[in-house]
């Protein structure tokens, strides 16, 4: 594993400033930018557009915290064999909790954003491409490798682990329904496991399978 060990660079300050740009980035965009794009470009998607606005809500933190804390390194992103069994043990347990869930609440009430699929031509290649690259590249970079490892030096291990969840989660709020936030909330807690048990890459693509399977179904 390649998580940094305690180091004084990680000051709590720089985490919860990072979450409180997130918020206030997530009110900005979605009270005055979003808006403003759909009357901009009123042929483009709905969600493209918010998909795309939504990009500098991780971005701009993650630049904060990259000068402050430190680079991520490529070993971060680079897996050995046993992070690829990792991952593959936990897609399939991923599998067999969303059939699960979907069995007991109903497959519709945690997919709500199955319009995308009637997106067409190059708009579906970039609504696709931020969605299940994009988004979860940069939202496990910002919460995994950096929020969740300073809460770890500063809170210890079990308090990080729901502390991240929960603000994660938090950020959804506002275009998910409370069943698919739940699903989420329990989602980003195995994703910050998977980190735990590998590293950084092994999560992103975890992460962006629970997006494929979120969203399109």
């Amino acid at each position: 594993m390649t998580h940094p060990p305690k180091n004084p660079a990680y000051r709590q300050i720089d985490a919860w400033l990072a979450v409180v740009g997130s918020f206030l980035l997530h009110a900005l965009i979605s009270y005055v930018l979003f808006p403003k794009l759909q009357t901009v470009f009123p042929q483009v998607s709905e969600s493209t557009i918010w998909y795309i606005s939504t990009i500098p809500i991780d971005l701009l933190p993650i630049i904060y915290l990259y000068f402050r804390c430190g680079p991520i390194g490529i070993s971060d992103f680079s897996l050995k064999w046993m992070d690829f069994a990792v991952t593959l043990i936990s897609l399939c347990i991923l599998a067999i909790a969303f059939s699960a869930v979907s069995l007991m609440v109903g497959y519709e009430s945690i997919v709500p954003y199955q319009e995308i699929s009637r997106i067409n031509g190059f708009e579906y290649l970039v609504t696709v491409f931020i969605l299940f690259l994009t988004g979860p590249f940069l939202e496990e970079i910002l919460f995994r490798k950096y929020i969740y490892e300073i809460f770890r030096n500063r809170y210890g291990s079990l308090i990080a682990f729901f502390a991240v969840a929960t603000v994660e989660t938090l950020t959804h709020i506002g275009y998910w329904n409370i069943g698919t936030l739940i699903v989420i909330f329990f989602s980003l807690m195995f994703l910050t496991l998977v980190y735990v048990k590998t590293r950084l890459g092994a999560s992103i693509i975890v992460h962006c399978i629970i997006n494929i399977v979120m969203v399109c179904g």
